[in-house]
C-alpha cells in the first residue's frame, strides 16, 4: 500500500519551505508531490518542481478539503494510473500540501470514505507545521491552526532561529498539553521525520497519552482528549463493535481516535485510527510493548464521555460475548 503524508499548517507556516528541503533529503527521493492551492495561480507548484520527484499535480480553483471533495481521490487515482503505465517515475510516498487554512479531517474523511482509495493507500499520517514565532495569537485568533494541531501525527517547529530558549521551552510545554498525541520532530532530520511518519508510524511506542483538555477560553472552539485502557486481549468482533457503537453515539462530537489494541487472534498488536467515525483498516504495529489502548480526541470537553461510552460498550460486547459461550456449552 501507498503512504500517503498530508503536511498542513496556518498560512505562512512555512509548510513549502519544508517540502522544499524535505525533497532535497534523500529520505524522500521518488516522492510524488500534490500540491493544494487556493486560486489558479500555481506558485507553490511551481517552487516545489525538482527533478528528483513527479511533477507536481496542482488542485486550482479552491481548497480540495472543503471546496472539490471529489478533487483529491481523482487526483491520486490519476497519479496511480499514470505511474502503471509507467508515465511517472516509481514512487515510495506520496505527499499532499494543503491550503492554510484547510481542515485536515475533511480530506482524511474523503480518503477513508473511498473504497479503492482504502485499498490503495496505507493510513494517512498528518505532518502539521506549527509557527514557533506567531504560534500564541495564530492559536488563539484561529480555528484552523487548531483542527491543524488535532489532527497531527507529528509536528514541526518552524521559525525556531527567531525565537529565544525561554519561548522554546514554553512552546514545547504548550504542545504537550495541546496535542499530546503528537510526535514533536527535531529540525532537519528528514530521516526521522519519515521513520516517525511511515515506519513507526507517528506513534509512540510505550507511554501512551494522558487525558487533558486544551486551548480553554474558546468555547465550541476547544478539543479535549481521554485515555481508554484496553489491558486484555479482546476478540476483534467485540472490539470493533464496541468502536462502531461509539462512533455512531458521538458522531458530531469525536474528531478522532487513535491507540493500539491487542487482539485475541492475531499476534502482534494492531494500529487502531479514526477520522471522525470512520476507522481505518487496522494495522500490525510491531515493537509496542505496553497495555492496550485508545485515546479519544473530541470537540470542547466531550472526550471524557466518550470515553466512558467506550469503556460500557467494551465492557457489553464482552460480556454478550461470554454469555453466548456459556449458552453454546450448556
Amino acid at each position: 500500500m501507498i503512504p500517503i503524508i498530508v503536511v498542513t499548517g496556518f498560512l505562512g507556516a512555512g509548510k513549502t519551505t519544508l517540502l522544499h528541503e524535505m525533497l532535497k533529503d534523500e529520505s524522500f527521493h521518488r516522492s510524488a508531490i500534490i500540491v493544494n492551492e487556493v486560486g489558479d495561480i500555481g506558485f507553490d507548484r511551481d517552487a516545489l518542481r525538482t527533478t528528483s520527484t513527479p511533477e507536481p499535480t496542482l488542485l486550482s480553483g479552491g481548497c480540495v478539503c472543503c471546496a472539490m471533495r471529489q478533487d483529491l481521490v481523482y487526483t491520486l487515482r490519476d497519479l496511480v494510473l499514470r505511474r502503471r503505465k509507467g508515465l511517472v517515475p516509481a514512487i515510495d510516498q506520496i505527499i499532499v500540501e494543503t491550503t492554510g487554512i484547510a481542515d485536515p479531517s475533511n480530506m482524511l474523511a474523503q480518503i477513508a470514505a473511498d473504497p479503492w482509495a482504502r485499498s490503495t493507500f496505507a493510513p494517512v499520517r498528518v505532518l502539521t507545521v506549527v509557527d514557533a514565532l506567531n504560534d500564541d495569537t495564530t492559536w488563539a485568533n484561529n480555528i484552523e491552526a487548531r483542527n491543524q494541531l488535532a489532527f497531527a501525527d507529528a509536528v514541526h517547529l518552524s521559525k525556531l532561529d527567531l525565537i529565544d530558549d525561554r519561548k522554546h521551552a514554553a512552546l514545547i510545554k504548550s504542545l504537550g498539553l495541546r496535542a499530546p498525541w503528537a510526535e514533536r520532530l527535531r529540525a532537519n532530520d528528514f530521516a526521522g521525520l519519515k521513520a516517525a511518519l511511515l515506519q513507526q508510524t507517528g506513534m509512540a511506542k510505550s507511554s501512551p497519552p494522558q487525558p487533558r483538555r486544551c486551548c480553554d477560553g474558546h468555547e465550541g472552539h476547544a478539543i479535549s482528549t481521554a485515555k481508554v485502557a484496553i489491558e486484555c486481549r479482546i476478540a476483534w468482533g467485540d472490539f470493533s463493535s464496541a468502536i462502531d457503537r461509539t462512533a455512531a453515539q458521538h458522531k458530531p462530537d469525536l474528531l478522532r481516535c487513535k491507540g493500539v489494541v491487542r487482539v485475541s487472534d492475531v499476534s502482534q498488536p494492531l494500529l487502531i485510527q479514526s477520522v471522525r467515525h470512520r476507522f481505518a483498516r487496522p494495522v500490525p504495529f510491531e515493537g509496542y510493548d505496553d497495555i492496550g489502548y485508545l485515546a479519544v480526541i473530541a470537540r470542547g470537553d466531550k472526550a471524557a464521555q466518550i470515553a466512558e461510552s467506550l469503556r460500557e460498550n467494551l465492557a457489553a460486547a464482552l460480556m454478550n460475548n461470554a454469555q453466548v459461550m456459556t449458552d453454546a456449552s450448556t
